[in-house]
């Protein structure tokens, strides 16, 4: 069975001048099917058929691109795909009774370009557009071929529909991305992690802000993001990030003696808990503050993956902490080698980090000691990562060991 494929009936009209239709009297009503099979040169054998009879009533030989031309991305993004296992695959066409779009829905647009440009997953230095729905349109050069949309004027426009232009090693975004588009563009922060990326935001309401990052750490570039939808600004110092608090208390200093005095419990370890997205602190201020703060940047223990150099080194540096306490040194002086079989080297050895604070906090008697030993040796706190259940939106919580490393820049009453 052919599957049923839309193409406007200008991308039609550009086909059926082809010399091979003419001359055999067929107009754009008579065509119903096309079949495409890759042919040894790596070009593609189309074939039409007769939209009542189904008989053959032309063929062509074409480029990949030359189908995309001719009747859009959908299409060619069908034939490259499955055309690779070397069989005829079918495709039913049928025009488009209306090519009126309306461009401020979502999945109307997205589905308008996935019908006309070629499209799949992200891949490294691919040049198009993350639509809405998460998909990659691919343009290659010419970002211009989204004006193939009805109503989209120009590139620019297209980006301030709400799709982010990927070129090279930068991004251009004018809209806060959805979950879908978020899921895209982590991968793509990971894959420049430690490398250039330069970053565009062009909102019209918000203004115009940019940034390169020479060294790019993912948490850095989506706080960044984060900050300019919220704040209508990007931070340009690199050694902080900003975060938020809810809490129904009045302050200006966080304290770690009224922890635990709110809503709340410390589920992932001792310290003040903090998010880079702010309607999850806002979920713990209705009624009170809403605190808006900063924090040095540095070291954090992942709560779902540690490296395992840096889980030995922490656990090498706790054997030496631990046995130079009056305690350890009392209890293990001469096994030396018993404790770190029976208590360090699992902390060495584990790929998880909260597996690694929960250890020394067991081994230590409490989160309180094993934060303090944490932050001793360089760690600011932990990373938690997170999703709300609703959109599947992703961000993390962060549990800072040392309150007097929080600033407080802003407070606002919910």
């Amino acid at each position: 069975m052919a599957k049923r494929i839309f193409i406007t009936e200008s991308q039609f009209k550009q086909f059926i001048k082809h010399q091979i239709l003419s001359e055999n009297g067929y107009g754009q009503d008579e065509i119903g099917e096309i079949a495409c099979c890759i042919n040894d040169d790596g070009n593609y054998d189309v074939e039409l058929f007769d939209a009542e009879t189904y008989h053959r009533c032309g063929y062509e030989v074409m480029t990949l691109d030359e189908i995309e031309e001719n009747f859009g991305g959908q299409i060619a993004s069908e034939v490259e795909t499955e055309c690779a296992d070397g069989k005829e695959h079918r495709y039913e066409l049928a025009m488009y009774d209306n090519e009126t779009i309306d461009l401020t829905d979502k999945q109307a647009l997205s589905t308008a370009a996935m019908q006309r440009l070629k499209h799949g997953e992200y891949t490294r230095n691919c040049r198009g557009f993350i639509l809405p729905n998460g998909i990659v349109v691919y343009t290659d050069a010419e970002h211009n071929m989204c004006t193939k949309i009805p109503g989209v004027k120009n590139t620019f426009h297209f980006i301030q529909l709400g799709c982010i232009r990927v070129l090279d090693h930068s991004i251009d975004l004018a809209c806060q991305p959805t979950p879908k588009q978020w899921a895209v563009l982590e991968e793509i922060f990971d894959s420049y992690y430690g490398q250039r990326l330069d970053i565009d935001l062009m909102n019209k309401q918000i203004g115009n802000a940019s940034k390169t990052y020479y060294n790019l750490e993912p948490d850095e570039i989506i706080n960044d993001i984060h900050n300019y939808f919220s704040t209508g600004k990007i931070r340009r110092s690199v050694y902080e990030r900003t975060l938020y608090h809810g809490s129904h208390a009045d302050f200006n200093e966080f304290n770690l003696a009224y922890a635990l005095t709110g809503w709340g419990e410390m589920a992932y370890g001792y310290g003040v808990y903090l998010s880079d997205y702010k309607d999850a602190a806002e979920e713990y201020s209705k009624g009170g503050i809403l605190y808006t703060v900063e924090v040095p940047k540095g070291k954090y223990i992942d709560s779902d993956y540690i490296n395992p150099k840096e889980a030995m080194s922490i656990a090498l540096k706790f054997k030496d902490y631990y046995l130079s306490t009056e305690y350890g040194n009392s209890a293990y002086k001469g096994y030396e080698n018993e404790f770190w079989e029976s208590e360090c080297k699992y902390v060495g050895t584990t790929d998880c980090g909260l597996n690694v604070y929960s250890s020394i906090s067991a081994i230590l008697g409490s989160d309180r000691e094993a934060s303090k030993f944490l932050r001793n040796i360089g760690y600011l706190g932990i990373k938690c990562h997170a999703e709300n259940r609703g959109t599947g939106f992703k961000f993390i919580n962060y549990v800072i060991f040392n309150p007097k490393d929080i600033k407080i820049i802003n407070k606002e009453k919910q």
